[in-house]
């Protein structure tokens, strides 16, 4: 339900938090508009809970299928082979990470590595999806 109806947004200045908690009795979602547009969902953390819940599972599932199709596996011998590879999109990493590349798993995962090649050897460092590991 999309709260940012004048009537919410008055009542929201008015009352404050009881403004959010009588909206979230009746919707599972309250949307807040800032200048009229929206700009924030509120939620009972129970709800939140949830939805990230689903996020972590369609996650670990998109994981589970990368692994099974191999696509770990063929990004670490592509690596392996050829570091320089195109597909790979290997870049250095900025900031606190500056020491580090990242090559590319798929669009959402990625492998960062320090990129010390010696005797044939690569080292890998972490894998995360994006998020975790910029």
């Amino acid at each position: 339900m999309q709260a940012g109806k004048h009537g919410f947004q008055n009542d929201l200045k008015t009352k404050g938090v009881a403004a959010i908690e009588d909206m979230l009795e009746e919707h599972s979602e309250a949307i807040i508009s800032v200048r009229g547009k929206d700009h924030f969902v509120v939620m009972d953390i129970v709800h939140y809970h949830y939805l990230r819940e689903c996020e972590l599972e369609a996650a670990l599932a998109e994981s589970q299928a990368d692994l099974a199709a191999g696509r770990y596996l063929k990004t670490l011998q592509l690596l392996e082979l050829n570091p320089h590879h195109p597909s790979l999109r290997l870049h250095r990493l900025s900031g606190k990470l500056d020491a580090l590349h990242s090559v590319s798993i798929n669009l959402s995962y990625r492998i960062t590595l320090e990129l010390l090649i010696q005797d044939g050897q690569i080292v890998p460092v972490n894998v995360g999806d994006h998020d975790a590991v910029y």
